[in-house]
């Protein structure tokens, strides 16, 4: 029984490592810009969490639909609601780093703890560090981005956001997260807002029926790769003269 369940366990852990592994090709480096492809996923992406409040909620809709989402955490928000980090673990979500308190512009040093605080504070809760990061507001070349990808963490900004942030419509989160679904996407989204959550079932259940599957940002960054690297053989096929003969 023991070894059973020992084995489980290492079963489990290795799992997980790979479901957070990112290709090495984005390790400190700033992701933005995808590569051309018309594989159906797309990386449903939550900010500002956790909130006791509404987090629950996309999790709920998430587990319905067989959903797995990525979650960037500020890390003072924590604390008493560790028990959302381990279901989203247990859950297959994944966890980033968001910072520690969402300074816009923090000096290098402020940046520095920002990073650090947050990274301990998800490697307390769950066994792991993060394995990405999310700059605040998406501010690229803030301290805490440049730092972060000196630690080797891709920095990841998004491809179409649901501009939750600038409406209190659930209509309207809808409608902005649809529109900006396409192969490969990542869309921003926050968590703690009330009208996301309400907007998260019809927008699963409105994508599923168009045929996308909900990866996690680590998977999505794997399928990145392969396309970037189907496109690279492509063009270089296409410059290899044929070696073909023809009789005359």
């Amino acid at each position: 029984m023991l070894v059973s369940t020992a084995i489980a366990a290492c079963t489990y852990l290795s799992s997980l490592q790979t479901a957070m592994k990112v290709p090495v090709m984005f390790a400190g480096r700033t992701v933005l810009n995808k590569p051309a492809m018309t594989e159906k996923v797309v990386a449903l992406t939550f900010d500002d969490g956790p909130s006791p409040f509404t987090t629950p909620t996309v999790l709920d809709s998430l587990k319905k639909h067989h959903a797995k989402a990525t979650f960037f955490l500020v890390g003072q928000m924590i604390h008493r609601r560790e028990y959302l980090l381990r279901r989203m673990m247990a859950e297959g979500h994944v966890i980033g780093n968001h910072s520690w308190s969402h300074p816009y512009h923090p000096d290098p040093a402020k940046a520095k703890d920002e990073v650090r605080r947050t990274n301990q504070a998800i490697h307390q809760v769950t066994g792991f560090y993060p394995a990405v990061f999310r700059p605040p507001g998406g501010i690229m070349d803030s301290w805490t981005a440049r730092l972060a990808k000196a630690q080797g963490l891709p920095s990841v900004i998004w491809t179409g956001s649901s501009a939750d942030t600038a409406t209190t419509s659930s209509a309207v989160v809808y409608r902005n997260v649809v529109a900006a679904a396409h192969p490969g996407a990542i869309i921003l989204m926050h968590d703690v807002k009330s009208h996301t959550a309400a907007a998260v079932p019809a927008i699963l259940a409105t994508l599923e029926k168009k045929g996308y599957r909900f990866v996690t940002v680590p998977e999505m960054l794997r399928i990145w790769q392969a396309a970037k690297k189907k496109a690279a053989d492509q063009q270089v096929a296409a410059k290899v003269p044929s070696t073909g003969s023809t009789k005359s």
